[in-house]
């Protein structure tokens, strides 16, 4: 069961704030969350994935999701993380996708009312896992053959043109070592965590 507490966005239906923990729907296969600033992600047990919350960063907006909502029909996701107002995730098949705030730019689509759903990013099919913080540009990914890639869409952080962005791109990390853990923080920080404990 998943039970939340605080303010903002809960999945309680409303936007009240909770000083005790109070049950969330009343699903009993909750299996991993990721918790942002008026944002939530949960997977369940079955692949299915959920969001709750602010989609576009407005926390006064009228198309706020106040309960856990299927994000889509499938029942393959297995990680996911946050950007800045939006959400990457990874299926089974190793395939990415967004969606969001500015989803489009990652994943190329002309349309931004597509932004709504998961779009894929992308047409590799090997990704494992990724990190990224609430409100950060910055996404390490690992795939399944242990190498680790970096997606830096930081240059969106500067109002310009559409126009005048880069395309955001993979770029291979060169890390030696044997990666056991990692994280991605804001718009340029990452970290990880070696088999002999360098950080």
């Amino acid at each position: 069961t998943l039970w939340a507490w605080g303010g903002g966005y809960l999945g309680t239906g409303d936007n009240k704030d909770r000083t005790n923990a109070v049950q969330i729907g009343t699903s009993s296969n909750w299996g991993k969350i990721w918790a942002g600033d008026i944002q939530t992600v949960g997977l369940q047990s079955d692949g299915s994935l959920w969001f709750w919350g602010s989609p576009d960063g407005d926390g006064r907006g009228t198309n706020n999701f106040l309960v856990p909502t299927r994000v889509s029909p499938d029942t393959k996701w297995v990680d996911a993380c946050f950007g800045y107002f939006k959400v990457l995730a990874i299926k089974s098949d190793g395939t990415l996708w967004a969606w969001g705030n500015g989803a489009n730019f990652y994943t190329g689509v002309a349309d931004t009312n597509l932004n709504a759903i998961p779009m894929r990013v992308g047409t590799d099919s090997d990704w494992q896992s990724i990190s990224s913080t609430p409100g950060g540009f910055y996404h390490i990914l690992k795939k399944k053959d242990g190498s680790f890639w970096a997606l830096d869409g930081s240059e969106l952080r500067t109002v310009k043109p559409a126009s005048e962005y880069k395309p955001i791109i993979f770029k291979k990390l060169d890390l030696p070592k044997d990666i056991v853990a990692f994280a991605a923080k804001s718009d340029n920080i990452g970290v990880v965590l070696t088999r002999d404990g360098e950080v």
